[in-house]
């Protein structure tokens, strides 16, 4: 059962948002039915499941698009703005009306996106092409919602605008933007303030952060789970995964235990890599061991060299389980480093869907199942979360395979919808991985990786060898890269 003050900030953040906005009517209803004897919760979520109104001086927006009335119907076009606001979504100039199609909206983050890879190849797109695949030809329509960076707060808006497109069923790919620091409000982290200065150690922090962003996705599937309901609208979630075969975590030093702990930790930390540079497993298991009793998990380290034991002797599972660790513990820094979904965020996703009517894709288990059993990697992974093009294609059969029957179709196994034609251009494929071994060099992954990366580039679309030139030229050069001659 949804934690009452959790669902109340979110009619909270509503009025708040409602006060800045000009839907000035719709803050005094909100406020006049709060005020009612008997009015509760039931009355109150529904409330707050009414389409929204249009607003600016009568033009509608979902996202990035503007409602337009044009030839009797109504569209929704593309906003006239700039900046990142611009390229941060869909390059979809219009959302015509939607006629006699059945109408699936893709909502998510930069993966939902297809970075490195969009507006050329893209998950939409691929899902959009594999539903076709299986309808023999017959037009289904993905519209594409995804945006860069989305936050937790922004899918709730876009869900809530969406009926106007009158859609058959929604997939929302996203969870790895969820970071506290881009997801609690000031009395989420004033609680946490509290038990620091009451004394805690900073894995007490970890927890009681784990606890409060497990609330928040808790409530946030109550709220999707009654939208879908009141909409008669299916709902499906794709879970996200994370690159644990080949993205490397780290962090320096731990926070809070003291200097004699620190002290020890940073000579354990430096047995703990000799150790496994000289294959000497057993002594590794223990300076792993000892440094996640010292850090409580909230580094990555410990885990680390755990996962590097396990793999030394094939255990893939608990490796896998020890990498997990290692990517949750930056949930309680600061600062938010790589997107990533946490364990924390899959484990109440898992566990509330069904009591919600939402429909789950599981990608870390259909992922497993894909390897058999191996680790997901760069096969899947372009860096720490967004998806290779067989990644895209993968990710997008789950989901196809979900959708089919909720929109009485045919059904298709995974294996035959994967067979579907979702190629993609070489010279597309080529420049993307490219700019992954830019971007993992930019965070500090290892050679190897980065060198791989080039390689699939150059064999995917020979050319890239000359922007590879123009690229090293620009960034050794003493001058600033905008006066070099390469980077025109």
């Amino acid at each position: 059962m949804i934690r009452p003050p959790q669902r109340l900030k979110f009619v909270a953040a509503e009025l708040a948002r409602l006060f800045e906005s000009t839907e000035s009517t719709r803050v005094l209803k909100l406020m006049a039915q709060l005020l009612k004897p008997g009015f509760g919760d039931a009355d109150l979520l529904q409330s707050l499941m009414e389409p929204l109104p249009d607003t600016k001086n009568g033009i509608a927006r979902i996202g990035i698009w503007e409602s337009r009335e044009i030839d009797g119907e109504r569209h929704f076009v593309r906003a006239q703005t700039s900046g990142s606001s611009w390229t941060s979504w869909a390059n979809l100039g219009r959302i015509l009306p939607k006629r006699n199609r059945r109408r699936v909206l893709f909502f998510g983050e930069s993966v939902a996106r297809g970075y490195f890879y969009d507006p050329h190849f893209n998950p939409a797109s691929t899902l959009q092409a594999m539903l076709q695949a299986a309808c023999g030809g017959e037009s289904i329509e993905v519209i594409d919602l995804a945006r860069v960076g989305l936050r937790f707060d922004q899918l709730w808006e876009l869900v809530r605008a969406c009926p106007v497109l009158d859609p058959d069923a929604l997939v929302i790919l996203a969870g790895n933007n969820w970071h506290p620091t881009m997801t609690f409000q000031s009395e989420e982290f004033d609680e946490v303030a509290a038990i620091l200065r009451a004394g805690s150690d900073w894995a007490t922090i970890k927890q009681s952060i784990e606890n409060l962003l497990s609330q928040k996705v808790e409530a946030l599937l109550h709220m999707l789970g009654q939208f879908g309901r009141t909409h008669r609208i299916p709902i499906i979630y794709v879970l996200p995964e994370f690159n644990l075969g080949d993205w490397r975590n780290d962090c320096a030093s731990p926070p809070l235990i003291g200097s004699e702990l620190t002290t020890e930790w940073v000579h354990l930390r430096r047995q703990g890599e000799e150790s496994l540079g000289n294959r000497e497993w057993e002594k590794a298991e223990g300076h792993g061991r000892r440094l996640l009793e010292l850090d409580g998990g909230t580094t990555p380290v410990g885990p680390n060299i755990l996962a590097k034991v396990r793999l030394a002797s094939g255990a893939k599972s608990e490796a896998r389980e020890f990498l997990e660790l290692a990517r949750d513990a930056g949930i309680c820094w600061p600062t938010a480093g790589t997107p990533r979904c946490y364990s924390i965020i899959q484990r109440t996703i898992r566990s509330r869907v069904k009591a919600n009517g939402i429909h789950l894709v599981d990608l870390p288990n259909g992922f497993e199942r894909y390897l058999n059993g191996d680790l997901p990697d760069r096969r899947l992974f372009l860096d720490y979360c967004h998806f290779t093009v067989e990644g895209v294609n993968v990710a997008m059969a789950l989901t196809a395979e979900t959708l089919l029957p909720l929109l009485r179709k045919p059904e298709w196994d995974f294996a035959k919808l994967l067979r579907s034609d979702t190629s993609v251009n070489p010279k597309i494929v080529g420049e993307g991985q490219f700019l992954a071994a830019v971007h993992n060099a930019g965070w500090g992954q290892g050679d190897e990786i980065v060198r791989y990366h080039c390689q699939r580039a150059v064999e995917c679309y020979p050319k890239v060898r000359q922007m590879m030139k123009l690229f090293l030229e620009m960034h050794i050069r003493r001058a600033p890269s905008s006066l070099c001659k390469a980077f025109d």
